[in-house]
């Protein structure tokens, strides 16, 4: 019974980036969310059995890709970064990519993304929040909306 009224709480979906030392990796997340204006900070809860929990745990940085619901490719994008491992392929090569201050992939195709330091984390039974304060971040198409999951298939 809960799980069928769980999945009609409506959250974005964004593509989360991690990279530790060589290592590069992006997965799908729809448990993203604000926590603070002062400071700014930011939640991201990934499960501990995900390829990114480690790589976020180990670096201590990651950057929250927006994705759009307006943009024809980006159920592809969402297909290719959460039905995959990154353990078992390299996902990154497939997109383009740049870079920001804190050295993490950045979604070319994303039309925000906002660049985070983890100060903190939670563990939240098989996931563990990462509470993350915003280092940078950039709105690049101001007439585009985040996808959420109401009515995402």
């Amino acid at each position: 019974m809960g799980t069928e009224v769980e999945n009609k709480m409506v959250t974005g979906i964004y593509l989360i980036t991690s990279k530790y030392k060589d290592k590069e990796n992006g997965m799908i997340a729809a448990w993203v969310t604000r926590l603070s204006f002062k400071p700014r900070l930011v939640g991201i809860a990934i499960g501990k059995v995900r390829y990114s929990h480690d790589m976020i745990k180990k670096s201590r940085k990651f950057v929250i890709n927006f994705l759009s619901g307006e943009d024809n490719e980006t159920k592809e994008i969402i297909d290719w970064f959460g039905k995959l491992s990154g353990r078992d392929i390299n996902k990154m090569k497939r997109y383009k990519w740049m870079y920001g201050k804190i050295r993490v992939p950045i979604l070319k195709k994303a039309f925000a993304y906002l660049e985070c330091e983890v100060i903190d984390e939670r563990q939240v039974g098989d996931h563990t929040i990462f509470i993350g304060r915003i280092i940078d971040g950039k709105l690049v198409d101001k007439n585009k909306n985040s996808i959420t999951t109401l009515g995402y298939e």
